[in-house]
């Protein structure tokens, strides 16, 4: 049991520095972590006595503790979105911003999933909806802070906090920034 905590962490601390774990690789790893926990070896079919979902939970839970790699990898993906905007110094959070986002951190929220993206970069963007809830803008002068898509205000996202349509702005730019529409101590909305 130690050994397969031991494999797993030593897998996801390891991955997780890079990039993350392709479902099919986390499906074969759990499957030789199950044939060993059952049979004492990793080659072979096992016959499971209780589900993997069962085994990894806590053990206060009735599991076993040993890690949930979906879950594992789905944290370590949130790292890395993490990273993005609070490790500005990492070559990875230089090269992620002026490529892919353009130099401007705010087009993580907004920016579309392309077949051209790798693997990892598509993960990122998937998990945006889980990591927008915990990243909240810094105003400080408004340039850098997007009006319609940072998390600044204490509604979230004003466009969905309003249920306002993509076609509809409200006459605000769909990019518009808070130091666009908020100068001179007051709102200057149209």
């Amino acid at each position: 049991l130690l050994l397969i905590n031991t494999v797993i962490a030593g897998i996801s601390n390891f991955w997780c520095s890079t990039f993350t774990i392709p479902k099919k690789c986390i499906k074969l790893i759990n499957s030789i972590c199950g044939a060993y926990l059952w049979k004492g070896t990793t080659e072979g079919h096992h016959s499971a006595r209780v589900s993997w979902e069962t085994v990894t939970l806590s053990k206060e839970e009735g599991g076993l503790g040993i890690r949930d790699l979906h879950l594992w990898n789905k944290a370590c993906t949130l790292k890395l979105v993490w990273l993005l905007f609070f490790r500005s110094g990492s070559i990875w959070v230089a090269w992620f911003t002026k490529h892919i986002l353009r130099d401007c951190k705010s087009n993580f929220w907004t920016i579309k999933e392309k077949q051209s993206h790798s693997y990892a970069i598509r993960k990122l963007l998937r998990v945006r909806e889980y990591a927008y809830s915990w990243i909240h803008i810094k105003i400080e002068d408004g340039a850098s802070a997007r009006f319609w898509s940072d998390n600044w205000s204490p509604f979230g996202n004003i466009r969905e906090f309003l249920n306002i349509t993509t076609t509809s702005a409200l006459g605000i730019r769909q990019n518009a920034t808070l130091a666009d529409i908020h100068y001179e101590g007051g709102w200057h909305i149209p």
